[in-house]
C-alpha cells in the first residue's frame, strides 16, 4: 500500500513509501530554485507509475511554491518533454 508523498528535508528528497520500500526524488533548494537530481524506484515496484507520480508531484510542488526548476534528473527531463507546459518553469 502506497503512502502519501512526503518531503524529507533531512535527506533532501521527496519520498513515496510502498510498504517498507521507498521511491524518491533527490533535490536541493537554492536561490529560489528547486533543483532535481535523481529519481529512484526499487526494481520490485518498477512499471507501476510511481516515478511518474513522483515527477508530477515534485513539479507541482515547485510551481505552488513559486520556484524555478533546474532539472538534472533524466526521468523528469523525459516527463517534461511529454508535458511541455513545464518548460515555462525551468531555468
Amino acid at each position: 500500500m502506497e503512502s502519501a508523498i512526503i518531503r524529507n528535508e533531512k535527506e533532501h528528497r521527496f519520498e513515496l513509501w510502498t510498504g517498507d520500500l521507498v521511491s524518491f526524488v533527490t533535490y536541493n533548494i537554492k536561490d529560489n530554485m528547486l533543483i532535481l537530481f535523481h529519481t529512484e524506484v526499487p526494481e520490485e515496484l518498477s512499471g507501476n507509475g510511481i516515478a511518474t507520480k513522483l515527477a508530477a508531484y515534485v513539479l507541482n510542488y515547485g510551481k505552488e511554491h513559486h520556484y524555478k526548476l533546474k532539472v538534472y534528473c533524466p526521468f523528469i527531463l523525459k516527463y517534461i518533454e511529454r508535458h511541455p507546459e513545464w518548460k515555462a518553469y525551468m531555468v
